[in-house]
């Protein structure tokens, strides 16, 4: 439900600076990832967008959160050094000085990485979904969608009704 997806909505959202993020930045994260999942759930059912998973909202959202905040949340209290697999050390400019803008650079440098992704994912979707539809190998056979259409393929191959007794449903594979 609603609870396990939010927290692998967190858990996608640490996976980016899960060797360097302090342990109240992840919590931080987790928090943001879980209310971006609850929005963008939301959002997308408003929208009647097809995912029954809420796997776009469990999955892209909350990763994109992830690497675009693992930077701020690396970086020390004052943003002049950040947390590396090294260990805390501040960034320095081309003169081996601390530089004090550093983290915007950072910052930066994950928002295109966030970017250049989601541009790679919908370049490829793009590429393999697009002919699938031109093919009409997109949509569930017409008997499955005519034989109930507001149960759909998943209730025609896995429909749950009750016992005997109505005590506990049971699943029939059809």
């Amino acid at each position: 439900g609603v609870f396990c997806s939010g927290i692998a909505a967190g858990l996608v959202a640490i996976s980016a600076g899960v060797a360097t993020v302090p342990m109240w930045g992840a919590c931080a994260l987790g928090i943001v990832a879980g209310a971006d999942y609850l929005a963008f759930s939301t959002l997308l059912k408003r929208l009647k967008v097809d995912d029954p998973c809420d796997r776009f909202a469990v999955h892209a959202i909350p990763g994109i959160a992830g690497i675009v905040l693992a930077p701020i949340l690396d970086m020390s209290f004052d943003f002049a050094s950040i947390n590396a697999s090294g260990g805390w050390d501040c960034i320095r400019d081309s003169t081996g000085n601390c530089a004090t803008d550093a983290w915007i650079q950072v910052f930066l440098s994950n928002l295109i990485l966030a970017c250049a992704i989601f541009a790679w994912t919908v370049l490829w979707s793009v590429a393999v979904f697009f002919p699938l539809k031109i093919l009409g190998l997109t949509r569930a056979p017409t008997d499955v969608n005519e034989a109930s259409p507001k149960a759909g393929a998943d209730n025609r191959e896995f429909s749950f009704s009750p016992t005997a007794n109505n005590s506990k449903p049971t699943l029939h594979a059809i």
